[in-house]
């Protein structure tokens, strides 16, 4: 609940270091709560003020497959072609889009062959044309979230500082 003691023996034994470890370990779990608030949106996939889910066809946001790069490909040309509220003609043009891919820790490895596999950049190689992965080159950024429970779930997002997502 936020709380922690400071006993009697603290304070005559001079435990400052145990004292000092007090606020990191509150703003530690501040952290984490706002952490978990915000990507329980996308795992929950919760209403918005449409009445529909965060991630659902009519949003022209839900691809439902499995992380490959032919899923990434679709769920890009998805964010690069998304219109602003009750309005689609409207299209948003969020740049550099998307930025970050969200996946749980099962799908790290995948996610990291696809981006990163081959060095910073160059992605997961098509071994048969020789052709580096073009999400590698985009600068997509992973994030993984180790808590999330449906293994086979990922997400891509823009830039927040370009098109906000989920605002706190």
């Amino acid at each position: 609940v936020g709380l922690e003691d400071i006993t009697f023996e603290m304070v005559k034994n001079d435990d400052v270091g145990q004292i000092r470890r007090i606020p990191v370990k509150l703003g530690r779990a501040a952290a984490n709560t706002l952490y978990r608030q915000v990507f329980d949106h996308l795992e929950d996939n919760d209403t918005l003020a449409d009445a529909v889910a965060l991630c659902h066809s009519s949003h022209s946001n839900d691809i439902n497959a499995a992380l490959s790069n032919a899923s990434m490909t679709t769920g890009r040309r998805m964010l690069l072609d998304q219109t602003a509220y009750n309005d689609s003609a409207e299209i948003l043009g969020i740049a550099n889009a998307p930025r970050y891919v969200i996946v749980p820790h099962e799908l790290d490895e995948t996610s990291w062959q696809l981006l990163d596999g081959w060095g910073r950049g160059q992605g997961e190689h098509d071994t048969t044309n020789r052709n580096a992965n073009f999400h590698g080159y985009q600068g997509l950024e992973r994030i993984v979230v180790d808590y999330f429970s449906v293994a086979t779930d990922w997400w891509m997002c823009a830039d927040p500082a370009n098109q906000p997502t989920i605002e706190v």
